[in-house]
């Protein structure tokens, strides 16, 4: 049995440091129980590079992970009706969390079990 809920990584690439205070601003503006929660920002600095680093909320692990470990809570491989009924109310909070992110024109690009967090 599964617990807790599922929350979308939000990846942020920073090619350029111009783009560091664009996407922090829409980074900081987040707040959704289905999206990892962002903290703030440090500045990795190594030879002739700047990393922007982003501190965010750490999740146990990721849904391809969870699977692997629990092959019975795959409702296609499951006869209980729980497995089912709890596949379905993670596809509902992975959805909410993408309709929350394209009503402010974000688009994830990158959605993958390893990027849907437990």
């Amino acid at each position: 049995m599964l617990s807790g809920t599922f929350r979308a990584l939000v990846k942020v690439l920073l090619n350029s440091f111009d783009n560091v205070q664009f996407t922090l601003s829409y980074t900081r503006t987040l707040d959704h129980p289905n999206i990892v929660k962002f903290h703030g920002t440090s500045l990795l600095k190594a030879k002739e590079t700047t990393r922007v680093i982003l501190v965010m909320e750490k999740c146990k692990e990721d849904l391809r992970s969870y699977i692997l470990r629990h092959p019975k809570s795959v409702p296609g491989k499951s006869e209980d009706p729980v497995a089912v009924e709890e596949a379905c109310q993670r596809l509902k909070e992975i959805t909410d969390a993408l309709m929350f992110l394209h009503e402010r024109e974000i688009v994830h690009r990158d959605l993958k079990l390893e990027n849907i967090l437990v």
